[in-house]
């Protein structure tokens, strides 16, 4: 069993909190095999507008609704490694030049999920924060097709202002976790 051992505030903010498990990206793929097992990372890719926090999403290529930037460890790369080189491809940034990616883990999870038949699935997953550094970056954002902002609220609830849906897991996590910004 995965416990957790440490978990403490950042930033001082009651809801952002940084949950450490006694658990490595080498280890998690130690998981028996028996156990369907996913190891990815999330981007919370944030911008201000108009006072207000918007986090970017996809629109998922295979699925009709929307995901945060994310993408599954490849062997050997940790969960920083992993979502830097899926900003770097899904978006088209450059690292370092276009945007800020958070040294550490805003937080990192270990969810145990039963679907409907007998089948567990354990996800490990870390979420990591990047602020968009131009706004030459963020207008070529705004205009990339299956790109959109949403609202803290919208994320939280898992449905778009116009009906479209988030990625059913992620928003499981999201509420899960239960450490985004209240509007």
């Amino acid at each position: 069993m995965i416990t957790r051992i440490e978990s403490q505030q950042i930033h001082n903010s009651p809801k952002i909190h940084e949950i450490r498990f006694s658990i490595t990206p080498a280890e998690v793929r130690k998981v028996p095999i028996s156990m369907h097992k996913s190891i990815s990372s999330i981007a919370l890719v944030r911008r201000m507008d108009q006072g207000r926090t918007r986090w970017l999403v996809r629109h998922h290529s295979c699925g009709d609704y929307y995901q945060l930037i994310s993408a599954t460890c490849l062997e050997n790369e940790s969960f920083r490694e992993t979502i830097d080189r899926e900003l770097s491809w899904a978006c088209r940034l450059t690292r370092g030049k276009d945007y800020l990616l958070s040294s550490v883990p805003r937080l990192h999870m270990e969810v145990m999920l039963k679907s409907e038949g007998e089948n567990v699935q354990a996800i490990f997953v870390e979420f990591y924060v990047a602020d968009i550094y131009r706004d030459a970056v963020l207008a070529k954002l705004d205009e990339a097709e299956g790109f959109r902002w949403l609202s803290t609220d919208e994320l939280r609830s898992g449905v778009t202002t116009d009906g479209q849906i988030l990625d059913p897991l992620q928003s499981k996590l999201l509420a899960k976790a239960d450490f985004l910004p209240h509007s």
